[in-house]
């Protein structure tokens, strides 16, 4: 698996499944489809045709199926982040 960060790609042995079980939990991780997992604290937007708009500018696209379920969970990381200020 290829993980693709801000300091740059990694290359991991462990699973796609394993990774999701540590990080979706905490809410700022989103499984958005098979082999994505995204980062919300590196999002800007997540437009209603299903793409998100990352802050270095770079656009990903979501499953069409679960573009709604990303807005949505977009709006709730987004929420809890202004209840901590």
């Amino acid at each position: 698996m290829i993980l693709h960060t801000i300091h740059g790609d990694f290359t991991t042995r462990c699973t796609f499944a394993g990774l999701t079980v540590c990080l979706a939990p905490t809410g700022r991780f989103f499984c958005n489809g098979k082999g994505l997992l995204i980062n919300f604290s590196h999002v800007a937007l997540v437009q209603a045709t299903g793409e998100v708009l990352l802050k270095n500018g770079q656009t990903v696209f979501c499953s069409r199926r679960r573009k709604r379920e990303t807005r949505e969970a977009f709006l709730a990381y987004a929420r809890t982040l202004s209840r901590r200020l």
